[in-house]
């Protein structure tokens, strides 16, 4: 015996036409998708990024170009007017318009639509980043961004350097070395200060008779003929080149 249709009214499902008689004359409405068959059928609403614009047992279709809905059972490819997590853009209907978030920013589901947040000062992402906590402190900065925004990323110190982004802590440069400023990426950075020259992987003083006046891994320089220097890591020439006091026979 065939169930009567209108025995009961079935959420998100319709006929089509009056005075239908059989279950089975049911179909899922526009923006629901399923297949009536029986008794316990249900038709369930289209997820959110997707639509079905008309009654029948077709599927739904899914938002294009990173476009979302902004909730269950859409009906139009105009509802597709949002742009999903990642993604920004005015017009998100129009194809192709979510771009996604480029590196050192992000965008979450309920932030606004026209434009991506900067991560802050010190960190950066991925592109395509939804979240805040996805921040990391950027290579030459150390610390952490938290969910809720709190958190800070400091540049490494002097002397010390961080190749990479992420949480990790500054590495101190080789002995003897230092860097010419703050928030420096890579041990090249490290620098011999004035006084002394790299000798293999170190900082090695400037032997007496020679005098270095910058930072930097450059060779020491011999003092003028007819000087010398005191003591070893000289590095102001006016100082350290003394004069020779040559003894003449009689």
């Amino acid at each position: 015996m065939r169930a009567r249709a209108n025995a009961v009214r079935r959420s998100g499902a319709t006929t089509t036409a009056v005075g239908s008689d059989d279950v089975e004359d049911c179909m899922c409405n526009s923006g629901y998708v399923g297949t009536i068959a029986g008794s316990h059928d249900q038709c369930s609403s289209c997820p959110i990024g997707s639509y079905k614009p008309g009654a029948g047992v077709q599927e739904c279709t899914d938002c294009t170009d990173h476009a979302i809905t902004a909730s269950t059972g859409s009906t139009a490819s105009t509802d597709c007017n949002l742009c999903e997590a990642g993604y920004f853009g005015d017009t998100p209907w129009i194809a192709g318009d979510c771009a996604v978030c480029a590196s050192g920013t992000f965008r979450g589901a309920s932030d606004p639509p026209e434009a991506c947040i900067p991560c802050p000062s010190g960190s950066t992402t991925e592109e395509g980043a939804i979240a805040i906590d996805q921040c990391s402190c950027q290579a030459g900065y150390t610390g952490s961004i938290a969910a809720d925004g709190t958190g800070v990323c400091s540049p490494c110190p002097v002397a010390t350097y961080k190749p990479d982004n992420g949480p990790g802590a500054c590495s101190a440069c080789p002995a003897g070395s230092t860097t010419t400023q703050t928030g420096t990426t890579a041990i090249t950075d490290c620098l011999c200060p004035e006084g002394a020259f790299l000798s293999g992987e170190i900082c090695a003083p400037c032997p007496i008779g020679t005098f270095k006046t910058e930072v930097g891994s450059e060779e020491c320089t011999t003092c003028p003929e007819g000087k010398q220097s005191a003591t070893p890591s000289c590095y102001l020439p006016a100082c350290c080149c003394l004069t020779v006091l040559l003894s003449h026979s009689g």
